[in-house]
């Protein structure tokens, strides 16, 4: 026969056992939609860097200037996503990992279906075309290179323009 102390030992072991996920401080669920909204961007914006760094024009010049300064503020933009969903519990044993890696991959592939419509040499056009404003600062810079184009998957990739800003930190 157990004594009380025995099951109350017993009860405090099953209570810590089934809110394991509450004492790190955050919930054992799906992600929410900011979360996959940040994924989404850290899929595509990955995208995004990789491809400007391989048409990177060689020769200095306004046009080099312009995507240099692009790439640096894509690559801060990351920075602060993946520093958002790693505070989230991304990747950890206790969230569900699928819906996140999910968002990433419908990231990436809409930079591709966005990439397969424009050309290097539009791509380069544009990049000239909005060298001075990309000179004023990245929102005057961003809204000019959306201006350049406009398929759909390149429409869902421009929300990543402002989702650092839904961000708390």
């Amino acid at each position: 026969m157990r004594t009380p102390m025995a099951w109350f030992c017993c009860l405090c072991l099953v209570l810590i056992i089934a809110a394991q996920p509450v004492a790190y401080g955050q919930p054992a669920s799906v992600a929410t939609d900011t979360e996959l909204s940040v994924a989404y961007c850290v899929g595509y914006l990955n995208n995004v860097r990789s491809w400007t760094a391989q048409i990177m024009p060689k020769e200095p010049g306004p046009t080099r200037d312009a995507m240099l300064k692009s790439t640096a503020q894509t690559d801060r933009t990351l920075q602060r996503l993946r520093d958002y969903l790693l505070s989230k519990g991304y990747p950890s044993s206790y969230r569900d990992q699928g819906p996140i890696l999910l968002a990433i991959k419908h990231g990436q592939d809409d930079f591709v279906e966005c990439g397969g419509s424009i050309t290097e040499e539009t791509t380069r056009v544009c990049f000239q075309k909005c060298s001075s404003a990309c000179a004023k600062g990245s929102e005057a810079c961003a809204n000019c290179l959306g201006a350049c184009n406009t398929p759909a998957a390149c429409l869902r990739g421009r929300r990543c323009d402002a989702v650092e800003q839904s961000l708390p930190f």
